[in-house]
């Protein structure tokens, strides 16, 4: 028992400046990792790079690590803002949405996924402007169609016109006179009636023709009586 408490006193003795070293050790790195990350930093603010580029969309954690060195994180940094530069020269060549395709890049660091972008919007912009030739097509045929309908109503109209038009004044003055012959019956002109009369005929007739004129008398509403 004596052994295991002198055991345990000594245990506590060691542990103590250990764990003092210990997170002296911890400090120490950390505040080298806070330089080396102050470093790096520095470096790409001094390089010549899009301003809209930060140190934080090209960072890679594994910089801290104390095995890679400043050089070879330099020489990273250099790559990837070459890299940007020549992706950006790209894009700004693209035919269509050149603009929209480095806006992707901005947020992305994809050429592929700009180039897509792009193409994508040139193709909605083809299909977009497929259908609307189609609508303007469709209504040059609806206002052709409209056209045609008028031009076949005013023709029937200007024939209707031409046919009463061509009724020479000799017709005119044919129909007048036989209108003029129809409404005079025994020497009275029925034009002027100012009320129906009784008019005394004979006629010579067969039974067919009988019952003809009665059905015609029928027929007009017209009284008629033996004599």
């Amino acid at each position: 028992m004596h052994l295991k408490y002198k055991l345990m006193k000594f245990i506590e003795i060691i542990d103590k400046p250990m764990a003092m070293i210990d997170k002296q050790i911890k400090e120490y790195e950390e505040s080298q990792r806070q330089e080396k990350k102050k470093k790096i930093v520095q470096y790409f603010s001094e390089c010549k790079h899009p301003q809209w580029l930060t140190v934080e969309m090209i960072w890679n954690d594994r910089w801290m690590n104390v095995s890679v060195s400043m050089k070879s994180i330099q020489e990273v940094i250099d790559f990837k803002i070459s890299t940007v530069k020549s992706d950006l020269d790209t894009l700004s060549k693209l035919t269509e949405f050149p603009f929209e395709a480095i806006e992707i890049y901005k947020n992305t660091l994809d050429l592929n996924k700009s180039i897509a972008e792009g193409h994508r919007l040139s193709e909605m912009q083809k299909r977009k402007a497929e259908q609307e030739r189609i609508k303007v097509e469709q209504e040059k045929v609806r206002a052709e169609q409209e056209r045609i309908q008028q031009e076949q109503e005013k023709a029937k109209t200007e024939e209707k016109a031409r046919l009463v038009a061509s009724v020479t004044k000799e017709e005119i003055i044919e129909s007048a006179e036989e209108y003029r012959e129809a409404t005079n019956v025994g020497g009275v002109h029925m034009a002027k009636e100012l009320s129906k009369q009784w008019v005394s005929f004979q006629a010579f007739l067969s039974v067919k023709d009988a019952r003809e004129l009665k059905e015609f008398f029928e027929n007009r509403k017209i009284d008629f009586r033996r004599i």
